[in-house]
């Protein structure tokens, strides 16, 4: 499975960052979201597309603003 476009890699980079400084794991992430470990995964990989209200779940309970999608976007 190949990488989806340099905005999805960003968004993955951001993620996994946030996590990592919040000291959570994959599988703690994905159980406060209500989301699937692998898709955690995928995301922070960029294997996989996302949808904007997986988006936001994720973004909430990692305490990212909005307003990080205008700074990977530019």
């Amino acid at each position: 499975m190949k990488n989806l476009n340099p905005l999805y890699t960003e968004l993955g980079n951001l993620i996994k960052q946030r996590r990592l400084e919040k000291g959570l794991s994959l599988e703690e992430l994905a159980y406060r979201c209500g989301l699937h470990l692998n898709g955690i995964w995928k995301i922070e990989k960029a294997k996989s597309e996302i949808k904007l209200s997986t988006l936001l779940k994720i973004f909430k309970e990692l305490d990212i603003k909005l307003s990080a999608l205008e700074a990977i976007i530019k």
